[in-house]
Parts: structure tokens; sequence; C-alpha cells
């Protein structure tokens, strides 16, 4: 079900629409729903009752699940935060903590089955540890 902010009702979504997503790995930004999901960044097409992947962007821009992936819209653009374990090496001092990575990427329009990405930032932002989970995904802006 999906509901109708202006005509405020709830509609039958696309059985499609729920194929490529999973839980807190998607955001809205005007009025376009975006996913990760297996790796991928896609958005999907009301017109076409289907799910595209972005144009710019790699294939596969996450390596991990949807589950570690979290999504949500920052001024416009989608901001993705995700986990990853440090790399093996003899350092102990990492053993027990993971890296939050954080990457915005603003969105080009460009027809209308068309959807560019464009990575403006990718960074390391936070150490944590290993244990932590990323349960939500919030812009606050003024």
């Amino acid at each position: 079900m999906a509901y109708n902010s202006k005509e405020a009702r709830w509609e039958q979504a696309d059985r499609v629409m729920g194929a490529f997503m999973c839980r807190n790995a998607y955001c809205e930004i005007d009025n376009v729903l975006y996913s990760a999901f297996l790796g991928f960044l896609r958005w999907y097409d009301t017109q076409a009752a289907t799910w595209r992947n972005f144009m710019g962007l790699p294939q596969r821009f996450f390596r991990h699940s949807c589950q570690q992936i979290r999504l949500a819209n920052f001024r416009g653009k989608i901001a993705a935060f995700w986990a990853q374990n440090f790399p093996c090496d003899d350092d102990d001092d990492f053993d027990d903590k993971k890296m939050i990575w954080c990457a915005v990427i603003s969105l080009d329009k460009r027809t209308s089955c068309e959807i560019w990405g464009i990575v403006e930032s990718l960074d390391h932002v936070l150490t944590v540890p290993k244990d932590s989970n990323l349960v939500k995904a919030l812009a606050a802006t003024l």
C-alpha cells in the first residue's frame, strides 16, 4: 500500500515497487523512490512500473547487502551510509572496530527514463565498535 498525501488516501501500490526494496535502504527525493539493493543503487520509474539502474555509477556501487546500507534525502541528494570492517592486518587496535562510510550523490534527471548519479563526496566518517549497527539515516536540514 502507498499513501497519496495529495489526495489524503491509501492506494494499492505496484507489486514490482517492493521487489528491490529493503527496510531502511531507501529514500524519496522529489517524488522519486530510490533504493539500495544487492549492491546496486536504483530508482523506481512509475511511468514504466519498473526499477532502473543509475547511469554514471559503477554497476555494484556498494559491496554490501541492503541490510548494511542506509539512504537519506540530503537537500535533494542521496546520502548513503554503510559499514565496513577494517582490512585484516597485524594491528590489534582495529580488530574490534569498523568504519562508517558516507557518499553524497547528486541526481541529474536527463530524460524521463534516465537518471545520472554523480558522487560528490565519498569519505570514511566514523569509527565504531564492530558490534554496532546502522539503524536509520536522517538528514536534519533547516
